[in-house]
């Protein structure tokens, strides 16, 4: 294999897989997209019914965990993040949405001109395969479908209902910046499949002669001339090899293992390299810091209504439903049946919305880590909503193990650390038990499981969430955007390492203060923002 290249891509997820194909589309660049995990290959990446199961395997999975966190009653809380081509687009629920125009606002009134509102709705509507909402205008630049869901349930229905009866309002679209009240998502799924990035905009790209992806290859650390970036040290197969860039090397190797891959290679704060045994390059205050993530908790109710998904989630029923999904694309299995949630506030005083909210016509198996254990199933119909605060004000860091510096980081998400973070949350449960408590779906109700109907005071609500709460999966901001003259910055506005040539950043990690929603697609917007500075420059 030629060892030089124009630009290396290393990380091929969600951001990554998007400028492979945009940095390949000019064919004088050559271009190498490197992935620590295996081709998606495999057909259970297709099928949405099984999201539910691919981020519980260690297979495609870097299964990471935070260490004990202080305010969770010391519990270590899991972080599933996809190893395999797709990245965590290969493996999560599969939910499309931006977040809220004042989060992009608030990055560019942060120091990062270029990042507003109005100048990166343009970039989420550039990857949309489609311009209209009847999928018949295509767009010549977009590549991911994002559609509704091809399912209703009496349920999902009586949960809108009680949600406008609860003086919440209906949401005609969760993606225009403006998202509050309840309705539907929109998710990155076509004709029964899946739509991860790797399945999409590596599609077509895969058979450029320009551009070379090399699957289970780690990256040990980047290499420099000086304070230039000039390439990497790679494993693949155990054999150690170097490869060099001409132009660039872009790390998007996601929340954790982009300042993880800096700190290794000596780009981070000069003390905490010290103290790993790492000779510091460039020394960084913020690479690791500034880490932010959604906590949430689930209200479960247990349901007198027969026919919710605990009925068709046997094991013979789920294959069932898994085999006509491949084969015809239809039925349960080609869904994921998290369909509808809401945007809401904790408080009335609110000037938007500062929870999100996903809910589902049947009871969670979210804490179940292994899909063939014996309560996967749970013995009940029901169903559930969570809820979670959108931004919170609580920040983590990663840090290298300093006994094995070259090994899995440790990751402190610092959950509640500020109060206000617990208020909101609690909150939060109060407003969705108020929309519960609605005449449309408290007809189903047989009796609340979680937190149960002896929770009841601030005090026991308070106590329920630290020792029930869990990561929605959205951690962000390890690598900073922001201005040289902040601290904790790491990236400029152009998404290049300050204080380093020939070196960027074009991942989650680079997000200066986490949206207002699931994270994939600001990840997916951010590469095809990034893909144009680096082609102009």
């Amino acid at each position: 294999m030629n060892n030089i290249f124009d630009y290396i891509i290393i990380g091929g997820g969600s951001a990554g897989c998007v400028l492979a194909n945009r940095l390949s589309e000019k064919s004088q660049n050559n271009v190498l997209l490197i992935e620590a995990g295996p081709s998606d290959w495999n057909p259970a990446y297709e099928i949405p019914l099984l999201a539910g199961t691919l981020f519980r395997l260690k297979y495609n999975n870097w299964y990471y965990q935070t260490e004990p966190e202080k305010y969770l009653n010391q519990r270590k809380i899991f972080w599933p993040r996809g190893k395999v081509l797709g990245g965590s687009s290969s493996i999560n629920g599969m939910v499309y949405t931006v977040g809220l125009s004042s989060d992009y606002n608030t990055w560019s009134q942060l120091g990062n001109n270029g990042w507003g509102w109005d100048d990166v709705k343009s970039y989420f509507k550039k990857s949309q395969k489609y311009l209209d909402e009847n999928k018949t205008e295509i767009n010549e630049h977009g590549y991911l479908p994002i559609n509704k869901p091809p399912f209703s349930h009496p349920i999902i229905e009586a949960f809108i209902e009680s949600g406008i009866d609860a003086n919440q309002g209906f949401c005609h679209n969760f993606n225009n910046g403006k998202a509050s009240g309840v309705g539907y998502y929109d998710f990155t799924w076509e004709n029964g499949k899946r739509k991860s990035t790797s399945k999409t905009f590596l599609k077509d790209s895969m058979n450029r002669t320009n551009l070379t992806i090399l699957t289970k290859t780690y990256v040990k650390r980047v290499l420099f001339d000086g304070k230039k970036c000039t390439g990497i040290e790679i494993y693949n197969k155990n054999k150690k090899n170097y490869i060099y860039a001409n132009k660039e090397i872009i790390l998007s190797a996601g929340t954790i293992n982009s300042p993880t891959l800096l700190l290794q290679s000596g780009i981070g704060p000069f003390k905490e390299l010290k103290k790993s045994g790492i000779k510091t390059i460039h020394n960084l205050n913020g690479v690791g810091k500034n880490l932010q993530d959604h906590l949430l908790v689930r209200i479960q109710i247990a349901s007198t209504y027969s026919d919710t998904l605990f009925k068709y989630l046997k094991w013979n029923k789920i294959s069932l439903s898994i085999l006509r999904a491949y084969i015809f694309k239809k039925g349960l299995g080609s869904i994921f049946p998290l369909t509808a949630g809401a945007y809401l506030k904790s408080t009335n005083d609110k000037d938007i919305p500062d929870l999100q909210s996903h809910f589902l016509p049947g009871l969670s198996t979210g804490k179940i880590r292994f899909p063939w254990s014996k309560e996967n199933i749970l013995n009940q119909p029901g169903f559930f909503a969570n809820i979670y605060q959108l931004r919170p004000e609580s920040r983590g860091k990663i840090i290298l193990n300093e006994k094995n510096p070259f090994g899995k980081p440790k990751i402190y998400a610092n959950y509640l650390e500020k109060e206000n973070d617990l208020i909101c949350i609690r909150n939060g449960v109060k407003v969705i038990r108020n929309i519960f408590a609605q005449k449309p779906l408290f007809k189903y109700f047989s009796h609340e499981i979680e937190p149960g109907n002896l929770i009841k005071t601030d005090d026991q609500i308070d106590y329920w969430i630290r020792n029930t709460a869990e990561t929605v999966y959205h951690p962000v901001g390890t690598c900073k955007m922001g201005p040289e003259t902040d601290n904790n910055s790491v990236v400029d506005k152009s998404l290049r390492v300050i204080g380093i040539k020939n070196l960027r950043i074009v991942d989650a990690s680079i997000m200066p203060v986490i949206p207002s929603c699931n994270t994939n697609a600001p990840t997916i917007m951010i590469a095809e923002k990034a893909s144009e500075l680096i082609l102009k420059s």
